[in-house]
């Protein structure tokens, strides 16, 4: 009994937290591909939240042409000798819902982003998520920066704050301890009927 009660606690503890971590709201819009042509205008369908959290509205493009270039576009480098801010993408986004509207301007945001070996990404605004509340988001691109649609732009919305990260590490231990449990009870079982 000892044995089996290792089992299903071990084998039910990974599918219990598989289930929670999936039902999350991690990401709100996921890779939407999206033109950077002056005039397009996305809109997403409902977006429900199950977290209080603070959510980042990015675009992500690859690096398919001169990454210092590409920053500069994107406005992740702030305007200077070697970014002209006229030509740095501008974008205007709405947050909606029921009971109110949040607005925002990428220019708040111009400096705010990262680069990798495989593309950068540009955050656009930001706003908080309240549990339970469902959202709609409009986005404007109000520069003419079609040029940089050869680097597949995406959207994402998701958590901008580090508990995705804390919830990976905690789900990747659980599931070793979960694991190092079950096939303790599988030892302790085969060991018993071999009795």
């Amino acid at each position: 009994w000892v044995g089996l009660t290792m089992i299903c606690v071990g084998i039910g503890s990974i599918a219990w937290r598989t289930i929670w971590f999936n039902t999350r709201s991690w990401c709100l819009v996921d890779n939407v591909p999206i033109s950077l042509a002056q005039g397009t205008h996305y809109e997403s369908g409902e977006l429900p939240g199950n977290r209080n959290a603070r959510y980042e509205i990015n675009i992500y493009a690859d690096n398919k042409i001169d990454p210092k270039r590409l920053k500069c576009l994107l406005g992740v480098l702030k305007p200077g000798p070697t970014c002209d801010a006229s030509s740095m993408l501008r974008a205007r986004w709405v947050l909606s819902s029921a009971a109110k509207t949040i607005q925002g301007d990428s220019a708040d945001t111009i400096g705010y982003g990262v680069d990798g070996p495989a593309g950068t990404e540009r955050m656009i605004g930001d706003f908080h998520n309240e549990k339970g509340r469902r959202y709609k988001l409009s986005v404007d691109i109000i520069s003419d920066t079609a040029g940089l649609n050869v680097t597949n732009p995406r959207l994402y919305v998701g958590v901008q704050d580090p508990s995705l990260e804390f919830n990976l590490v905690v789900s990747g231990l659980l599931r070793v301890i979960c694991i190092a449990i079950a096939l303790l009870g599988i030892v302790i079982l085969i060991g018993d009927l071999s009795f």
